[in-house]
């Protein structure tokens, strides 16, 4: 073990993971961002940060439909904690509704509605020529 500075009487921890290097649909590690799970355990109480945590651990682009009765069974969570922590997650700005939709989309960091509409007016660029709108080469 490498040498690093210490407190006296302070725990050094080595984390050791199971099944190492395997990751299949049996074997799921999440991917998070640190700095935004650290700023979500800060905004939420614990209960409403672990309904933070179920969304964040789920694939990027993955889609689902919510249900409390799977999620509760999965999870251990009570429905109605499930419930509760949608709304706050909601009312944090963590889950942004879509524009006359019951689509839902989650942000490991809250969003505004001003940034979500930025967001959404990004134009990307499709030319196939290698000419900008002045004729200028590129």
């Amino acid at each position: 073990m490498g040498e690093f500075e210490t407190n006296p009487n302070q725990k050094i921890i080595s984390v050791l993971k199971d099944g190492k290097a395997q990751c299949d649909t049996s074997h799921i590690y999440m991917k998070a961002q640190k700095e935004s799970m650290f700023n979500a355990m800060k905004d939420l109480t614990p209960t409403n940060f672990l309904v933070w945590l179920y969304l964040a651990s789920q694939s990027d682009n993955y889609t689902f439909g919510f249900s409390p009765a799977a999620i509760s069974q999965e999870t251990g969570l009570k429905k109605s904690a499930l419930q509760e922590g949608i709304r706050v997650l909601i009312d944090h700005n963590y889950l942004i509704q879509r524009t006359d939709s019951n689509i839902y989309d989650f942000y490991e960091i809250p969003k505004t509605k001003e940034e979500i509409e930025e967001m959404k007016n990004i134009q990307i660029c499709t030319h196939t020529d290698n000419k900008d709108k002045n004729g200028f080469q590129f």
